[in-house]
């Protein structure tokens, strides 16, 4: 399993909330409304909802302080 730190997970989303996303931007793509649906062939499992909710409360504890 990769194991990433709150240091680097903060990173990531750092990278895109400063500059935006770059592939959006490439695409000309930043005031076009979208829509986006996942679907599955098979029975799956949903890989990250962990990480997402440890930063979730990170975050909203920072906003309660």
């Amino acid at each position: 399993m990769i194991y990433f730190s709150d240091q680097e997970l903060d990173d990531f989303l750092l990278e895109d909330i400063y500059r935006g996303d770059l592939t959006t931007h490439a695409l000309g793509l930043e005031k076009i409304p979208a829509k986006i649906e996942f679907k599955r062939k098979n029975a799956g499992v949903v890989a990250g909802i962990s990480v997402a909710e440890r930063k979730i409360r990170h975050y909203a504890s920072a906003l309660c302080e």
